[in-house]
């Protein structure tokens, strides 16, 4: 039960700094940079840490090796169900709400082209959902049977080297996220019930994860830590996005390691109850984040100041975090329906055949 509270207080914390960076990344988009030297430096410093979200993810699943190959699959394909549906949600608000800016043709490409090529969604979350679902299955095929695991890499990669020789979207199905979304979620099925960091640890290992990220850029290895080197370099979580893989690695088990120990506090009650109910309802603060984004932003962002400062950014922590808190306890019940309709629909397409061959029993016993 402690593990559960302190994934779901974790899961909480980083979803309330996801919308937030989220929103930092918007208004810095649409200023100029000698304006957001404040949002820069909190976008280098903050952003890739999303990846550790997957570990997270795995940490849920200790047991994944155990369960059975179609419910693991079905489970996937529900993650998958929520990537289109968060797309497609998004493309509607933004026909509706702001003009696709194109002609029907255009729009229609828009809706369907993302669904085809798993990439280029309407929204910046159904990416996580999908690379999710990969690294989840990844995982579970490697605990099973590390032949078909190696099998199913080999044809992944078949498949990827083909469609950049067809000329299709280069990051086909989100895969430059999923060895990341793999490895981490792998690790967080590693991870022990009973780990517990001293806050003094993880106070350190936050400098220490900070201190790698300002760093982190290609080549770091080779030419030594610069502080003022590639300084508009920011790593991510995607392959060709790490700068030093081995840094980027070090960096965000480093984040993981102080995102824990503060999970595990129990105090202030005001911001770990929170944390708490966000995380236990993560994937529908998903959601909510990513039609935000392309709902609300396009209004918002012309009524923020010309640059930074520090009342914008609490306002931006604040405001967003409540915005979204509000718009969960009024949309609740749908969002409830779509996520829990995504498994059960998918439950009951899994359990067709079945159906069926009970049908065909039935009927061969009455005849």
């Amino acid at each position: 039960m402690q593990l559960n509270a302190t994934i779901d207080r974790a899961r909480g914390y980083m979803l309330l700094g996801i919308i937030y960076m989220h929103a930092v990344i918007a208004f810095a988009s649409v200023r100029e940079f000698e304006a957001i030297t404040a949002s820069f430096v909190q976008i280098k410093l903050l952003s890739p840490h999303v990846s550790v979200f997957f570990l997270l993810s795995g940490m849920g699943a200790r047991r994944l090796g155990r369960r059975g190959f179609w419910k693991v699959f079905r489970q996937c394909s529900a993650l998958v169900l929520l990537a289109v549906l968060s797309h497609v949600t998004g493309f509607i608000l933004i026909a509706v709400l702001h003009g696709t800016g194109t002609d029907l043709a255009g729009a229609a490409r828009m809706l369907v082209e993302p669904m085809v090529y798993g990439t280029g969604f309407s929204t910046f979350v159904a990416w996580f959902f999908l690379s999710l679902a990969v690294g989840r299955v990844l995982t579970y095929l490697l605990y099973r049977s590390p032949q078909a695991f190696a099998l199913v890499v080999v044809v992944l990669a078949g498949i990827i080297l083909l469609s950049q020789q067809l000329g299709l979207p280069d990051n086909i199905f989100e895969w430059r996220t999923w060895p990341i979304a793999f490895l981490f979620f792998l690790i967080g099925t590693r991870i022990p019930r009973n780990l517990v960091i001293p806050a003094p640890y993880g106070l350190a290992a936050a400098a220490g994860s900070l201190a790698l990220t300002w760093f982190n850029r290609p080549g770091v290895l080779w030419d030594g830590p610069c502080l003022a080197c590639n300084v508009t370099f920011v790593s991510q979580p995607m392959v060709g996005g790490f700068g030093s893989i081995p840094v980027f690695l070090a960096q965000e088990l480093l984040f993981f390691v102080f995102l824990i120990s503060v999970a595990r506090l129990q105090r202030p009650w005001w911001l770990t109850r929170p944390a708490n109910f966000i995380g236990r309802h993560s994937a529908m603060f998903l959601l909510l984040n990513g039609w935000v984004i392309v709902a609300i932003n396009p209004w918002l962002l012309p009524l923020l100041p010309a640059g930074d400062s520090l009342l914008l950014f609490l306002g931006l922590l604040v405001g967003g975090a409540a915005l979204h808190w509000g718009l969960f306890h009024l949309l609740r019940r749908p969002l409830v329906l779509m996520v829990s309709g995504s498994f059960q629909a998918i439950e009951r397409i899994g359990n067709v055949p079945q159906t069926l061959r009970s049908m065909r029993l039935s009927a061969g016993r009455s005849s």
